[in-house]
C-alpha cells in the first residue's frame, strides 16, 4: 500500500465522503463477491453490501489504522451478508 492509498483511507476514517467513496468504487466488486459467496442471491448479496457499506460510514471511526480499512470493510459485508443469511433460515412459527 503506497502512501497516497493509506492517505485516501485515513481522510476516509476521518469522514471525508469523497475518499469514502472512492473506497467503494475500489473495493465494490470484492465486497459483493464476498456477500454473493455467502448468500448465493443478487439482490440479497446487493442489500447487504448496501447495509455494510452505511454501517462502516457510520462506525469508521472504530478503524485505528488506516492500512487496514480495506479488511475492515470486507469483515463488515461477511458479517451483515451472515445476518442475512441466518434470518432467511429462520421459519416463523
Amino acid at each position: 500500500m503506497d502512501a497516497n492509498e493509506r492517505e485516501i483511507y485515513r481522510a476516509a476514517i476521518h469522514g471525508d465522503r469523497d475518499a469514502f467513496e472512492m473506497i467503494i468504487r475500489r473495493h465494490s466488486r470484492v465486497l459483493f463477491a464476498i456477500a454473493y459467496g455467502i448468500l448465493q442471491n443478487r439482490e440479497e448479496a446487493e442489500d447487504a453490501v448496501q447495509d455494510a457499506l452505511v454501517k462502516a460510514w457510520k462506525s469508521r471511526w472504530r478503524v485505528r489504522q488506516p492500512e487496514k480499512f480495506p479488511a475492515w470493510l470486507c469483515m463488515t459485508t461477511r458479517y451483515r451478508a451472515r445476518d442475512v443469511f441466518r434470518k432467511r433460515r429462520t421459519v416463523p412459527i
